[in-house]
Order: C-alpha cells, then sequence, then structure tokens
C-alpha cells in the first residue's frame, strides 16, 4: 500500500507534522510519498516529526520526498540519519527549468 502527503507552501512545526500524519494510513512496510513540490519553507522540527512519525511510529517501509527546498530536504535527511532510518528515506530534488 502506498499513500501521498502533499505539503502546502509553508510548514512549520511539530504540531503541524502530527496533524498531517494523523490525516494519513500509514501501515507498517507501507511506501510513504510526500510531494514537496510547492513548499517554499519549511522547518527543521517539521522534518523531524514528519520522519519520526512516519519511519519510526508509523513503521513505514519506505519515505520518498519529492522536491522541495535543497534546506528543507537536508533536514529530512538529518532527521533520518539521527533516527537511523536513512535506508528507508529517498529524495528526489526539485528540478530546475533550464533557462532558454
Amino acid at each position: 500500500m502506498s499513500t501521498t502527503l502533499t505539503l502546502p507552501m509553508l510548514v512549520a512545526g511539530r504540531d503541524l507534522a502530527d496533524l498531517f500524519v494523523d490525516r494519513l494510513t500509514v501501515t507498517p512496510g507501507a511506501a510513504v510519498t510526500v510531494d514537496a513540490r510547492e513548499l517554499v519553507n519549511g522547518t527543521s522540527s517539521f522534518a523531524a516529526e514528519l520522519v519520526e512519525r512516519i519511519l519510526v511510529g508509523g513503521q513505514a517501509g519506505a519515505l520518498c520526498l519529492i522536491g522541495g527546498p535543497p534546506t528543507f530536504a537536508q533536514y529530512v535527511q538529518d532527521a533520518a540519519h539521527r533516527l537511523q532510518v536513512a535506508d528507508r528515506l529517498t529524495v528526489r530534488p526539485r528540478l530546475v527549468s533550464a533557462a532558454v
């Protein structure tokens, strides 16, 4: 089973991450995609709680972050390393359009 969480332009704080994850159905072994393509800014506390709730608490088999600012992607990666779940994280960076 897989599920997708689409982030808004701004995310901050552990409480907001909890609210978003509470709305998901995360089952053990599931794949969770976080679509951050519209995200402009996200805090490290939001990223840490998101990783903890999905990969540790929810026991998801995989978390894939798509897009988002590089700093937010780094927050997610740092949290995954701290929580020792980096092997279940994939980060697909935001694609930058080439100027014509």
